[in-house]
């Protein structure tokens, strides 16, 4: 329980400090598949800035492992050789990181028109906290591409290509699918003009 109110806490505050900036390609990767309003380079560009910045932050947390102030922090950086986190099929594990993206993006979108927006945000907090412990032992439940390819990528237990095919095309296509949910229940909703 203490699991679920510091993740809960800790994506809270992120979301109300860092309001425009994204760590998740998933959002771009949409505006060039879908809206084409970002080129292939500009794409290439955000998300090689992205993993550049994951990869500094988790060495950032090493150092701050280093310093020692939990045995859960000297094993981390004993750990010589990492684990993969997907301990179900390829395919269960992608729909997994699937079903947790569409999810959460659904609710991102549709919370704001019944409730308050800070009622939305908290709601989806606590959402994201609950679909992470469930899934956490079968994913790690990442469904964000760049966090699953800085702590996971090259680890034993999954190749490249299942890495890929878990942690990225399951996370894209939910985001982008629930994108074509909400929009149909955006137009479905419009009152028709003659």
């Amino acid at each position: 329980m203490a699991f679920l109110v510091l993740l809960a806490a800790t994506v809270y505050l992120t979301a109300k400090t860092v309001r425009n900036g994204a760590g998740n390609p998933t959002p771009y990767i949409e505006e060039r598949l879908v809206d084409k309003s970002i080129s292939n380079q500009r794409l290439y560009i955000i998300i090689g800035a992205q993993i550049v910045a994951a990869l500094l932050a988790f060495q950032g947390a090493r150092l701050f492992w280093s310093m020692g102030f939990t045995s859960y922090h000297q094993k981390r950086l004993q750990v010589a050789v990492c684990n993969s986190d997907l301990h179900v099929s390829l395919l269960y594990g992608m729909a997994c990181e699937f079903i947790a993206t569409f999810v959460c993006r659904v609710a991102e979108h549709q919370l704001p028109r019944w409730v308050s927006e800070e009622a939305s945000l908290i709601i989806e907090c606590v959402l994201i906290s609950v679909i992470v412990a469930i899934g956490m032992d079968h994913t790690g439940m990442y469904f964000n591409p760049i966090l699953a390819f800085c702590l996971t990528f090259g680890c034993e237990g999954l190749s490249n290509i299942g890495h890929l095919f878990v942690y990225w095309v399951g996370p894209i296509l939910g985001w982008i699918s629930a994108t074509f949910l909400c929009n149909m229940i955006t137009t479905a909703e419009r009152p028709k003009t003659e």
